[in-house]
């Protein structure tokens, strides 16, 4: 793995992660709230001999990026074409996990001439689209809207719970594993796997909460966007345990696409991403 730093218009600096060869095909990769750019890891040696690399990237006032104030969906999109263009590719394929799906959305539907294969795994649903209709679909939705709309009060609650995080790193966490699903426990038995864990959380907390809390602010935006206007192919994956997803949501969300395909994977949990990463790259890219 490589990381590296560009700046963009404004002075700010995107920082991201290479995982295999920076000259193959390129899948972007969308983190979730409360990660960043170490949120992945992929086995290299299987992404050389696929010819394709990972990048992934902190959005702005996480980790080692700079804070973009009241960002929205697209304006991160930018910054993934930005990335894509410095890396010298003129192709690529977006990965949005959580969170970071709707980011992942935006992403794909501006800019179509740039990505070419769509993979959401576990998505956050978005509030609405370009097409004028707003349909939050359960209580994660309203809350987006609450931070974009009453962000005087939401703030706050970011400010303390990165306080909470700083005072006492390894009791969040704790407490954090002990409400995931058996599967996602299984997998942060691993050293490794608690490490990328700890070093995403450092990245998104320890900037006291601005990162998330904008996170949650751009995600009260509908996507500019009409999702039927993405016609390449999106595949939907979940896992069967993820206790943050809904059947139904992703059903709907999967029916706005004009080719959708909907996988869900048994014993695997919101950090299916994670255990079957190269599943998922390998059936979602051609």
């Amino acid at each position: 793995m490589k990381s590296g730093s560009f700046p963009v218009a404004g002075g700010r600096r995107i920082a991201y992660n290479i995982y295999g060869d920076a000259g193959h095909f390129p899948v972007a990769f969308f983190h979730g709230l409360g990660g960043s750019r170490n949120s992945i890891t992929v086995d290299e040696a299987w992404l050389r001999q696929k010819r394709w690399s990972l990048v992934s990237f902190d959005r702005p006032g996480v980790g080692d990026s700079g804070a973009l104030p009241a960002y929205t969906l697209e304006q991160v999109a930018a910054d993934a074409a930005a990335l894509i263009a410095h890396l010298g590719h003129q192709r690529c394929a977006a990965l949005g996990w959580s969170a970071g799906g709707p980011f992942a959305m935006a992403f794909a539907g501006g800019f179509p001439e740039l990505v070419d294969f769509l993979a959401l795994v576990n998505t956050a649903m978005p509030v609405g689209d370009g097409k004028g209709g707003w349909w939050p679909a359960g209580s994660r939705q309203w809350l987006a809207l609450a931070c974009r709309y009453l962000p005087a009060l939401a703030n706050p609650f970011f400010y303390l719970a990165a306080r909470r995080y700083r005072r006492n790193p390894k009791l969040a966490l704790a407490r954090a594993i002990a409400r995931m699903a058996p599967a996602d426990r299984e997998l942060l038995q691993s050293p490794a796997m608690q490490a990328l864990l700890r070093q995403a959380s450092d990245d998104a907390w320890g900037s006291g909460g601005y990162g998330p809390a904008c996170d949650a602010r751009a995600l009260g935006h509908r996507l500019a966007v009409r999702l039927d206007d993405v016609r390449i192919p999106v595949h939907l994956w979940q896992g069967e345990q993820d206790i943050d997803s809904g059947t139904c949501r992703l059903e709907k969300l999967a029916r706005r696409f004009p080719k959708a395909t909907i996988h869900r994977v048994k014993q695997a949990g919101h950090l299916l991403y994670l255990q079957h990463a190269e599943k998922i790259l390998e059936i979602s890219l051609w």
